[in-house]
């Protein structure tokens, strides 16, 4: 099968299949909080619980303005978690819908749009909590906060790519899951998310070539600086298109194998 043929048979009519890809991330965003009384808005109060008392503590023991380093950390914790539980998830994306893999049910794409859409769920109620807390320091919605729709796809392009390229991958080497675990923690001490980009100095090239740094600053740059980062974005969106070209080649090289791994 042609490369063009796995972009229209197993994304774009997986993509057309609202109803299919919606009851699957209905399931996914069921199994989160099982036996919740209060259900996702867990998502909610965990992050507050989270980059409140982070923030309170950083704050004193390095002597940090809150007003300035919540807004900072509630921004770059919020679109971590949505880049980390994409990756987090992805390996094992096909296992948990081995049934419907199996019988055919749905196109393969279908299944990490449907990951995808349930974590961009998650993100949006954490992502009200990370503006609230922009507002309530005074970090209101400039000119640049205009571009966030596209920065938010931008971003999702560069999840959706990732999360498919080792979803499939995933399928055939298993112990790729728990070393994608193990190295997300050091992705996430290593980007800056918790410290300020600016501490590096003259040491920038660091960050620059950090793709988790730019995913996450074309969000928190317009709110933040009221400036658009057009570099990083145009760094994401080429990064987003190249995973997702790889993970289309992967999946039309190793689709008819992908079965018998499950």
């Amino acid at each position: 099968m042609s490369f063009i043929d796995i972009i229209r048979k197993e994304l774009w009519f997986g993509f057309k299949n609202v109803s299919g890809w919606w009851a699957l991330s209905r399931r996914n965003l069921a199994s989160l909080n099982r036996r919740s009384s209060i259900g996702l808005l867990w998502q909610m109060l965990s992050t507050i619980i989270f980059i409140g008392m982070l923030s309170l503590v950083y704050s004193m023991v390095f002597s940090i303005k809150l007003a300035d380093y919540m807004p900072y950390i509630a921004l770059g914790y919020v679109n971590w978690m949505y880049i980390s539980n994409a990756i987090a998830s992805a390996p094992d994306i096909m296992l948990t819908n081995k049934e419907y893999v199996l019988n055919k049910t749905y196109p393969f794409g279908m299944y990490f749009i449907a990951n995808i859409v349930s974590k961009a769920s998650v993100y949006g109620l954490q992502m009200l909590v990370a503006l609230f807390v922009a507002l309530i320091f005074g970090f209101g919605f400039g000119w640049a906060s205009l571009i966030l729709p596209l920065s938010v796809m931008a971003l999702t392009l560069f999840n959706f790519g990732l999360s498919m390229l080792i979803g499939v991958v995933a399928v055939r080497f298993r112990d790729l899951g728990p070393l994608i675990n193990a190295g997300l923690l050091i992705v996430f001490l290593s980007t800056p998310i918790l410290w300020n980009a600016d501490l590096l100095k003259g040491r920038a090239a660091i960050v620059a070539v950090n793709p988790f740094y730019h995913a996450i600053e074309i969000v928190r740059a317009p709110i933040m600086k009221n400036a658009i980062p057009w570099g990083s974005l145009a760094f994401v969106v080429v990064v987003g298109a190249v995973l997702l070209l790889m993970a289309i080649e992967v999946l039309r090289r190793s689709r008819r194998s992908l079965v018998y791994y499950l």
